[in-house]
């Protein structure tokens, strides 16, 4: 709670306030006070009366800051007094909360059986639109009126009041409206009214209900679900969800193939496939066990030699043959 421009920072003076002070009440400043109109007249008024009527900050419940008018026998009247004035709620900071306007009459004093006294206030956004009005009475004369009263509105960040006072002595027939009036040529004084108390509170959204239950249920909920489930199921879920298909690569895990394959050559294949010349990774066939033909043994440079050397003595013993044979045919042929 803090005031500005006003000579005591717990409280200001009527008269402070109109001349540019203002009262700031938990998250909440009463600024922007002005006189609209005093009586009948149309003004400039003589503010000096305010001067001695306090206005107090209500601190007893942070959701319901409001103000307390001490009048200290100022607002006292034996002649009919009506004031117009009205004031800026403005919340400093957060969400828009001010949601309610309550009044409450406290005090009030009569001279004589007859009188009434009146406040009432019509509630404004910054743009002159109407939110809501509430009125409190003490009507002496009936025996009755309105102590407490209050309106609800959308929740705005900002409002504007104008507050209407109307304080009425009771009013004798015949005499004038004034301190002393004249009947039969004697004069007698009218009754007194006084309003001397009345508070003014501005409810809110409740700033706590929010921020408690979301900070509670998130901490606690999502870190222990979390860590929790994730590691325990993805872990043990993932190896035996995928199985390698046939063809797949095994090599990371040749026990993961699927059901009725068994990782050969690298791959998920249909049979053992452990033959010497089985293969199950020939391109094109993955998966699939497949015989292939042995290769020609490759022939050495020294085994083409031996080879034709080989070849060559065959020839050799083949041409003496002939030969020896030739010169036997040739002895025994006559001449």
């Amino acid at each position: 709670m803090s005031t500005t421009g006003c000579a005591e920072q717990d409280s200001c003076k009527l008269v402070e306030l109109f001349a540019g002070g203002s009262i700031t009440v938990f998250d909440k400043i009463f600024r922007d006070w002005e006189v609209i109109q005093i009586g009948f007249d149309p003004g400039p008024y003589d503010l000096g009366n305010f001067s001695q009527i306090d206005v107090v900050p209500i601190v007893d419940d942070p959701v319901n800051p409001g103000i307390r008018f001490v009048a200290n026998g100022q607002w006292l009247a034996s002649q009919y007094f009506a004031m117009d004035f009205g004031f800026h709620v403005v919340q400093i900071h957060g969400d828009p909360r001010i949601r309610e306007v309550r009044m409450d009459l406290v005090e009030t004093n009569f001279s004589g059986p007859g009188g009434r006294v009146k406040v009432d206030e019509t509630i404004f956004t910054t743009d002159s639109i109407y939110l809501a009005d509430i009125w409190v009475e003490d009507d002496n004369q009936f025996d009755g009126g309105i102590g407490v009263d209050y309106a609800e509105f959308p929740p705005q960040a900002e409002v504007y009041v104008e507050k209407n006072i109307l304080i009425e002595p009771e009013f004798i027939p015949g005499q004038a409206r004034n301190p002393i009036a004249i009947t039969n040529g004697e004069t007698q004084p009218n009754e007194t009214a006084q309003l001397e108390i009345f508070e003014q509170r501005f409810g809110q959204v409740p700033p706590t209900m929010t921020p408690s239950s979301t900070p509670s249920d998130t901490p606690t909920e999502t870190p222990t679900a979390t860590p929790s489930d994730t590691p325990s199921i993805t872990p043990t879920s993932t190896p035996t969800s995928t199985p390698v298909p046939q063809g797949g690569n095994c090599e990371a895990d040749p026990s993961n193939c699927a059901a009725g394959f068994v990782c050969a050559d690298t791959v998920c294949c249909d049979t053992p496939c452990d033959g010497p010349v089985d293969i199950c990774n020939l391109p094109g066939q993955e998966g699939t066990c497949v015989t292939v033909a042995a290769p020609a043994p490759a022939t050495s440079t020294r085994g083409i030699v031996l080879a034709l050397a080989l070849l060559l003595a065959v020839a050799g013993v083949g041409v003496a043959r002939r030969q020896r044979l030739v010169r036997a045919w040739s002895r025994q042929r006559p001449d």
